[in-house]
């Protein structure tokens, strides 16, 4: 399962961050004593009755609300963290407008997935992670996301490898610097690797905030010979992918479609085998025409 990166790694570095969240009461036994729900002030909470409140406070040692003395209260709040003795907490009922509960959310209850088939989990890192020069463009930062994705437990991260940028200046002259020092990273971290070769142009569409287009000697072919891209009966041109119509014809620089891919694959897998143990658990698959 892949799944993109900027919301993951955004939940996951607010998970150290406690928010304003209450637990869930278990639910009172006939022997139990009845709690009264202590009020934090100016919560909507404070106006609810007992009977019908879900949340409140845990009373230290399973003690009466009614009994006499001191008592210390907690409140469960995000990711575990608790406050004790909190002054904003009222139990006599007395609130004020100066001090509110934000959000009042149930504790999710976790899942019991023993026994059931592992499904791997790689997240998409972002489309401009590399830039059209095949640069690297924020190494420490990307180390730094993928230290947190490494923490959460994910396997590995899926990036695209796209033929507008490692081919992009003359046939057969690759450059893999930007994807080299980016799979050296995921190795370093011991993360696994899913890599697309994407054989197409990537956005030019309303929205898109990034465009990477074929190759410039592809393009400079298309401009005379406009065959080589798909083409509808009415004559409109799709200028986004190559057409399978030349799967097997010699029209881009003495070589067929079929050999330009392949031969692109298999300078990226030399690559990626040259030095012993590069990378762990490495899936190479390959999107060649557009969406």
């Amino acid at each position: 399962m892949v799944i993109p990166t900027c919301r993951l790694v955004d939940t996951l570095r607010t998970c150290g961050v406690a928010s304003s969240g209450l637990t869930r009461q278990p639910r009172r036994t006939a022997n139990q004593a009845p709690l009264r729900v202590a009020s934090v002030r100016g919560s909507p909470l404070s106006s609810l009755s007992q009977s019908n409140c879900s949340f409140g406070l845990n009373l230290n040692g399973g003690r009466s609300a009614f009994a006499a003395g001191p008592r210390k209260s907690t409140v469960v709040i995000g990711c575990g963290k608790t406050i004790e003795d909190d002054p904003s907490v009222s139990e006599t009922g007395d609130d004020t407008d100066d001090q509110k509960v934000s959000r009042v959310r149930p504790k999710v209850p976790e899942r019991d997935f023993t026994g059931t088939a592992y499904v791997p989990v790689y997240v998409m890192l972002p489309l401009n992670v590399i830039d059209m020069n095949c640069q690297l463009v924020d190494p420490q930062g990307l180390t730094n996301d993928m230290k947190i994705l490494k923490s959460a437990g994910v396997d590995g991260v899926m990036v695209d490898c796209w033929w507008g940028i490692v081919e992009a200046e003359a046939p057969q002259a690759y450059n893999w610097s930007g994807y080299k020092e980016l799979f050296k990273i995921v190795r370093d971290l011991n993360l696994k690797l899913q890599v697309v070769m994407s054989f197409h142009e990537c956005g030019g569409n309303v929205g898109d905030d990034v465009f990477i287009p074929l190759p410039r000697w592809i393009i400079q072919i298309g401009e005379t010979n406009p065959h080589i891209y798909f083409t509808d009966r009415e004559g409109r041109r799709n200028s986004e992918c190559l057409t399978w119509g030349i799967d097997k014809e010699r029209v881009l620089k003495s070589r067929t479609a079929l050999e330009v891919l392949h031969q692109a694959i298999i300078n990226l897998h030399n690559l990626m085998y040259a030095i012993p143990k590069y990378l762990k658990g490495l899936s190479l698959l390959m999107f060649r025409y557009s969406a």
